[in-house]
């Protein structure tokens, strides 16, 4: 049953192959003026939205969509309302999936600005104690359930930990894994290869190294790991990440 309901999803991303562009062999799947879906392992896909940030220009925004036979836990929201809209309807209404959850990653936008749009529709959901009081401090919408250093999560028999190293990115930056599937869902702590610094207003560049290193400790049979920003890749992208921080390490 699993397989037939993910094979669906998949399925209706393949009918704009010969249409879409590719990324890393890989075809996505427009589905909002802003909003693609990319498929990343049997059960997970990639949602990329984008938005013009000022001095940045033009930015594309990953989060993680993870099936369970008809169950659905997307990891972060898309970057807007308009684009989070468009994404429920298209699993919710189109597809037929039911959302079981939202896990955010910290309290900027590219993560949770479309969290009323969730909240609308019922759906729980999550995110670390530290995003929470972030979100009361900004003066925007918290998660509903909010947890300490780690939370796990159970979609059918499935695990989904959700694990806060320390201040990297944000100060209250996690990570989720999705152990059946090998999948990391980084977030902005983690970097694409190639990739600069990024935005480091809320930042810890001297933590941010050590912060990594807990998480490949943490998760060591990682197989593909999704950046808040970029193309996936695999554990390398931890490697990387690391050794763009290291000079700024405490001495």
């Amino acid at each position: 049953m699993q397989r037939m309901l993910t094979m669906r999803l998949l399925l209706l991303a393949c009918c704009f192959f010969m249409i879409s562009p590719f990324v890393n062999g890989q075809a996505r799947q427009q589905i909002g003026e802003d909003l693609q879906l990319i498929p990343l392992t049997e059960n997970t896909m990639i949602h990329r939205s984008y938005k013009v940030f000022d001095g940045f220009g033009r930015v594309g925004c990953n989060g993680l969509i993870y099936i369970v036979d008809s169950s659905v836990v997307i990891f972060d929201t898309p970057v807007t309302e308009k684009t989070t809209t468009r994404l429920l309807q298209y699993l919710v209404d189109e597809s037929g999936y039911s959302v079981e959850a939202v896990v955010v990653n910290h309290f900027h936008e590219d993560c949770m600005a479309g969290i009323d749009s969730i909240h609308a529709r019922g759906i729980m959901t999550y995110g670390s104690r530290k995003t929470a009081a972030l979100c009361e401090r900004e003066g925007t919408t918290p998660p509903l359930k909010k947890f300490g250093r780690k939370k796990v999560l159970k979609i059918g028999e499935q695990r989904i930990v959700n694990y806060r190293p320390g201040h990297a990115h944000s100060p209250d930056n996690i990570v989720s894994y999705v152990s059946d599937e090998a999948v990391l869902f980084g977030g902005c702590m983690l970097k694409a290869n190639g990739a600069g610094k990024g935005n480091l207003s809320d930042a810890s560049v001297e933590d941010w190294s050590d912060s990594v290193e807990k998480v490949r400790k943490q998760f060591p049979d990682v197989q593909h790991v999704v950046p808040g920003h970029g193309h996936h890749g695999g554990p390398e992208l931890l490697q990387y990440t690391i050794d763009l921080f290291a000079d700024d390490r405490k001495k």
